[in-house]
């Protein structure tokens, strides 16, 4: 895409059909007048460009013969003659000659609208059948830069057009053969000869309507001058020869104002190489007095000496196509920022022409047509109008802004950041930010209070108003959940479909995080009893989901229902518990386990902090009767004991009184007595007892005596 900037000064050359005049005086009589179509003429017209005189060399070879006949009435025998032609020129045309049979014609021009009439004195008159060859040259000079006239001939450009004359014709154009012509109009042929470039139309018929231009470049001849800027950017202003106030004026500002302008802007320069300005002749902006090219990181920039235009086209070099889509936000970006610098240097620029939106001709910035050229009242209105308009809105912005905002506002839209910010690491968009992007960083990125009026009435065509409030709406509510979230930041599944101005689906998936954002303080109201809040999984989930919330809402609602559990639980083994449960819990604690799950419901293990709640919930309830049931063994055991412990105190009692009476070999073993041995002492070397002694022992009292041995 080319970049260019409204000249607002400047009249498009017309195109002019060349166009011979011809004039027939009677003769003798004088009262007989000759016919207006009684004349044949053929020419024949050469254009040679030549730089080192700075003019271009136009010889017009016109061959002319009478074709009326006499006519006879009333015995009257009436000739016809022409003594003068009256042949039209370019306006530049001077050293105007005219000669036949090498004789000098007297000549005579008048200016007129759009040409000069130059009358030819034909000697001898010319006469039926009578054919008079003249010779008939002019100088097209090359006009001063910025001066009126549209023939411009030096050593680095020439720029010219050529008409064709009379009733046949054929046109010759000869330039040197190390110019580079581009040529408009009527299609030519080319040929290479004696080191030259001839363009040749021959058999010419539409005279009056036909005509070609020729602009003509020898870049060798520019000169190249390599400008200091402070801040390092390689600029180079080719101007030309001729023209050193043009050089001088463009390297000022340029050397000047581009520090500025990067301070302004805050990027990166973003040409790599050299950024090379070029003059040019006006007319051939076609209309515009600037022309950047993105696509080689050049500058046309017109004759002209406009300060304003010079650092608007430069700041092309950050607004165009790849850091935005939208002529009218680039085009307002480059007249902003180059009044701005211009102001920093002391240059005061023209502030834009007021617009109504209601005046005639007015549009939607948004429906700005792409560039054309400027040919008409029409598309100068129109043009007026959007670079206007563009300049104003952008301006007003930025004020309200400031520069450091809208430096925030340009570093995100090179980098083709979505607008709105989450916890992570920034995403980006798709492709390259537009209006609505443009927006969107307004009001995230710099705060704009008058933005969106101002998009509502300059910017926005009707068929997006519509989406205006759409927007207004959920970024209301976007606001409401970044409020709510205290700090928890909304996802990209929310943002996503916001800074793509998808709303119906940002609204969902708002409600859905809403819902999210309810339940988290749920919890932190239920878990206040016992310092338990959401965990931080469930944050991290809510602001790194990429496209769908339905999941971190079911979590959501598991992490209350175990929170609430947890509470309960909390509660239950905080009650004061009697004895008969804390012997039913068998030394089980169930506050170690509830810490326990409040550390795992923490750390997002949630299912697990619920079951282990659960199982110390459910021993607490199990304990009562666990406890009932182990008292009870033990109170029966002890009376078991007792008596058992009574009934071997009567036992040892009855084995005394037995013990004084010695037994007889063969005694008959008594309740309570028993036969014992005693196995060899293997660390002992004491020889056993004598054989068959044995001292009769009373075994101790057992929990369970064998049956059938109790006495």
């Amino acid at each position: 895409m080319t970049q260019r900037r409204l000249n607002r000064g400047v009249v498009l050359l017309a195109a002019l059909g060349m166009v011979l005049v011809l004039t027939a005086l009677p003769g003798v009589p004088a009262s007989v007048a000759a016919a207006d179509d009684g004349i044949d003429v053929g020419t024949a017209s050469t254009y040679t460009l030549l730089p080192d005189e700075q003019i271009v060399r136009v010889v017009v070879d016109i061959t002319a013969t009478n074709s009326t006949p006499p006519t006879t009435a009333g015995g009257i025998i009436r000739r016809y003659f022409f003594e003068t032609l009256h042949v039209a020129v370019q306006p530049e045309a001077v050293a105007i000659r005219a000669t036949s049979g090498g004789q000098r014609l007297t000549t005579r021009a008048t200016n007129r609208k759009g040409f000069r009439q130059v009358a030819l004195t034909l000697r001898p008159r010319l006469f039926y059948q009578q054919t008079a060859r003249i010779r008939l040259t002019y100088e097209l000079p090359g006009g001063a830069p910025r001066s009126d006239s549209d023939v411009r001939v030096g050593k680095a450009f020439a720029s010219f057009y050529a008409w064709a004359n009379g009733d046949r014709a054929s046109v010759r154009i000869s330039l040197p053969g190390d110019y580079e012509p581009t040529i408009g109009g009527a299609e030519l042929r080319q040929r290479r000869t004696g080191g030259r470039i001839v363009y040749s139309a021959d058999g010419i018929t539409d005279t009056s309507g036909w005509y070609a231009t020729v602009d003509a470049e020898r870049p060798s001849a520019l000169g190249a001058h390599w400008l200091s800027v402070p801040t390092g950017e390689s600029v180079s202003v080719r101007a030309w020869p001729e023209d050193p106030e043009w050089q001088d004026r463009v390297s000022d500002r340029l050397e000047r104002g581009l520090p500025e302008l990067d301070g302004l802007i805050g990027l990166p320069w973003p040409v790599t190489g050299a950024l090379v300005v070029t003059e040019v002749h006006t007319p051939l902006l076609e209309g515009y007095s600037g022309i950047y090219h993105p696509d080689t990181d050049g500058i046309e920039i017109s004759e002209d000496l406009d300060d304003l235009t010079i650092l608007h086209e430069a700041s092309h070099a950050w607004f165009n196509g790849n850091l935005f889509a939208g002529r009218w936000i680039n085009e307002g970006l480059a007249d902003t920022y180059a009044t701005k610098a211009l102001g920093r240097i002391g240059i005061f620029s023209r502030p834009p022409d007021p617009h109504d939106r209601s005046e005639p001709g007015a549009f939607a910035l948004n429906d700005w047509p792409p560039l054309g050229r400027i040919d008409d009242d029409v598309a100068r209105a129109r043009e007026a109008y959007g670079y206007d308009t563009s300049f104003r809105v952008i301006q007003q912005i930025s004020t309200v802004a400031g520069d450091a905002a809208m430096r925030n506002v340009l570093a995100a839209a090179a980098n083709a950041e979505i607008a709105y910010v989450g916890a992570g690491p920034v995403e980006h968009l798709s492709g390259v930010p537009d209006w609505r992007a443009l927006l969107d960083y307004l009001d995230e990125r710099a705060g704009s209070t008058n933005a969106t009026s101002l998009f509502r009435l300059y910017v926005a065509a009707p068929s997006e108003i519509s989406q205006l409030a759409a927007r207004d709406k959920a970024r209301a509510a976007y606001a409401e959940l970044v409020r709510d979230g205290r700090g928890w930041l909304p996802a990209y599944a929310i943002r996503s479909p916001l800074a793509g101005w998808e709303f119906p689906a940002a609204n969902a998936a708002m409600e859905t995080a809403q819902s999210i954002l309810d339940l988290r303080d749920e919890i932190a109201v239920a878990g206040a009893p016992i310092g338990l809040v959401a965990p931080d999984a469930l944050r991290l989930d809510y602001e790194t989901a990429e496209s769908d919330l339905s999941a971190v809402l079911s979590d959501a609602q598991a992490d209350l229902a175990a929170a609430t559990a947890i509470v309960a639980a909390a509660e239950k083994i905080a009650a004061p518990r009697d004895i008969v449960t804390e012997i039913g819990l068998g030394g089980f604690e169930p506050a170690t386990v509830l810490e326990a799950a409040k550390e795992a419901y923490r750390a997002d293990r949630v299912a697990a902090a619920r079951d282990s709640v659960g199982v110390a919930v459910d021993a607490l309830d199990r304990a009562p009767t666990a406890g009932f049931q182990t008292v009870s063994g033990v109170a029966f055991g002890s009376v078991v004991i007792g008596l058992f412990v009574a009934l071997v105190v009567v036992q040892r009692r009855r084995s005394r009184r037995r013990s004084d009476v010695p037994a007889a070999q063969g005694a008959v073993w008594g309740p309570g007595v028993f036969p014992t041995a005693t196995l060899p002492s293997q660390s002992s070397p004491e020889p056993p007892g004598p054989e068959g002694a044995l001292e009769p022992i009373v075994q101790e009292p057992i929990d369970n005596p064998p049956a059938g041995r109790s006495g």
